[in-house]
């Protein structure tokens, strides 16, 4: 069952989270339980989290943020992150969590949904081809980190 994530579900969700960071080589997150709880379900958030839950136990989540481009007037969701737990692979769950993010979009009057793949994850890169998404060949992903800003 997919379902909108709630307050509680937030240890769970970290415990994901840092698997997930374990599984692409990212450090553990920074983020504690007060600091995803405000986040995502405080005045103001930051994000949405959809949770995939089986036999009361949570296996899976995807987090979305809204972005907007003023000049062509669309609005788009930004999938942060994307994580199903090993044990719950091969059962349609990422599909699922998608299938939540898309009805979410609809809800807003998205055009788009996007987000980023490690170029070293197949099992990732697989299952979106799979899905029938398509890499951006006309579009770069730019990373400027708030600490280093000199402008």
């Amino acid at each position: 069952m997919i379902r909108q994530a709630r307050p509680e579900d937030a240890d769970a969700i970290l415990t994901m989270a840092r698997a997930l960071a374990e599984h692409v080589g990212d450090p553990p997150p920074a983020s504690k339980v007060r600091q995803f709880v405000d986040d995502c379900f405080g005045p103001k958030r930051w994000f949405e989290c959809f949770v995939a839950e089986h036999q009361n136990e949570l296996v899976g989540f995807v987090s979305v943020s809204r972005a907007a481009e003023v000049h062509t007037g669309n609005r788009r969701l930004w999938i942060g992150d994307l994580y199903v737990a090993p044990r719950a692979r091969r059962f349609g769950v990422a599909r699922d969590l998608l299938r939540a993010v898309v009805g979410r979009g609809r809800e807003l009057n998205c055009s788009a949904i996007y987000w980023e793949v490690w170029r070293s994850n197949e099992l990732g890169s697989a299952f979106f081809q799979a899905i029938r998404s398509n890499a951006l060949e006309d579009l770069t992903i730019m990373r400027l980190d708030v600490d280093r800003l000199d402008l």
